[in-house]
């Protein structure tokens, strides 16, 4: 079985902005809500365009067999963050 991670890579690799058909970057896409048989995940344009929000089936089941979250994998997340060169200051420069 493929894993939430496998499912939002391969959605990563063919999924396109349907506005200006830009591909969206993995840093793109970002889990919503998750219940016992769906996940919700939002893809947004970097160019500005609406989210498109996908809605995947997947069982419990599946989730679990992703495993928890190792050292590995939240030093890697953490090193995504710091490499980020966007904001969350509001317009008028407010945080």
């Amino acid at each position: 079985m493929r894993s939430l991670q496998d499912e939002i890579r391969r959605i990563q690799k063919e999924l396109v902005c349907p506005v200006c058909f830009h591909p969206f970057n993995l840093k793109d896409l970002k889990v919503v809500s998750s219940g016992s048989s769906k996940v919700e995940v939002s893809a947004i344009c970097s160019k500005g365009h609406f989210p498109v929000i996908l809605v995947l089936p997947i069982t419990l089941q599946e989730l679990q067999e992703a495993g928890p979250i190792t050292r590995k994998e939240l030093t890697q997340i953490n090193r995504q963050i710091e490499a980020l060169e966007t904001t969350f200051k509001n317009k008028n420069g407010n945080n």
